[in-house]
């Protein structure tokens, strides 16, 4: 794999959380301890939905463009990257705030 392919796994990465954190910010206030319902909604729904929604996008057109895969394998490609980054954020995300 060519080193400007992890070049931009590592940059679709950084720009899913940052774009997350961003978008938290932007729609109020959360309490990090997460103790209400609303307040997990708010980190759930835009910062590790959009989160993964990013990585999966940017990791799946970089394996697009840097391996020999056909675009028929890339729907499922996105789909794992997508579901693991998402149940990541969700489970892991919580736990580090």
């Amino acid at each position: 794999q060519p080193l400007w392919a992890d070049v931009m796994f590592g940059v679709a990465n950084v720009v899913a959380g940052v774009a997350g954190v961003l978008l938290i910010r932007r729609l109020g206030s959360l309490d990090l301890r997460l103790s209400s319902l609303t307040d997990m909604a708010r980190y759930i729904i835009p910062g590790a939905l959009l989160g993964a929604l990013v990585s999966a996008i940017g990791g799946t057109l970089t394996l697009a463009v840097s391996s020999g895969l056909g675009w028929s394998e890339k729907p499922a490609m996105f789909a794992t990257w997508f579901t693991g980054n998402f149940v990541g954020a969700v489970t892991l995300g919580p736990l580090l705030l």
